[in-house]
């Protein structure tokens, strides 16, 4: 929680990257903020990737924008 209370890059560019978005005409480009401070180690909850991947392979969503993302592969 303090990375998310001290570090805003990341959340600006978030934030810039929907408003980006937005001119490009997509007017809906909204950030997931419930997922905010929360680990991407899989080791905790994300309610809010979870909606946009429902979101996803419901077809409701034109074009998914994020920063980064990675893969993590099960220890064979």
């Amino acid at each position: 929680m303090s990375q998310v209370l001290g570090n805003l890059e990341s959340h600006k560019r978030q934030y810039q990257m929907a408003e980006t978005a937005r001119e490009a005409a997509f007017a809906a480009a909204q950030v997931i903020e419930e997922d905010f401070g929360r680990s991407g180690s899989g080791q905790m909850p994300k309610p809010g990737f979870q909606r946009l991947v429902a979101e996803v392979c419901a077809g409701s969503v034109e074009i998914p924008c994020y920063i980064e993302t990675s893969l993590q592969k099960d220890a064979a």
